[in-house]
């Protein structure tokens, strides 16, 4: 429920919000700062970054086509403007912690593990690696 469609933005909420989070959730680490670095530092300066951004890229298409360009070629998308993927994150870590409380919780038989072995293992058997706390 994190990325419907409509909700991308190409500064607050992009491929590299999508990846650090599907990374989180299967490895349990962060993507690289250096790939979120421009979108971090365009978010924490708007909207003196945006307008800038903005200027830039009517100049660039005014010389490049020769017409005026009146118009904002990027506009914050209000469906993810307000988008931080640690809260993403956050709600992960505490779906895992959830799941896990259930399973600790659950019944100490071990019939439900029974076609698990070293030989042949199924799904059951396998779980999201656990995340640091």
């Amino acid at each position: 429920p994190f990325f419907q469609r409509g909700t991308y933005d190409i500064f607050y909420k992009n491929c590299n919000s999508f990846t650090d989070a599907a990374v989180y959730f299967l490895t349990g680490r962060r993507l690289d700062g250096r790939y979120t670095r421009i979108e971090r530092l365009v978010t924490s300066t708007n909207p003196v970054s945006t307008r800038l951004l903005n200027r830039l890229f009517r100049t660039f298409l005014e010389r490049s086509t020769g017409s005026v360009v009146d118009v904002d070629v990027y506009t914050a998308n209000p469906l993810a403007q307000d988008f931080v993927v640690e809260e993403v994150l956050n709600r992960l870590d505490a779906a895992a912690e959830s799941e896990d409380e259930e399973t600790d919780s659950g019944d100490d038989d071990d019939d439900d593990q029974s076609d698990c072995s070293d030989t042949y293992r199924t799904p059951c058997c396998f779980s999201r690696p656990t995340r640091p706390r």
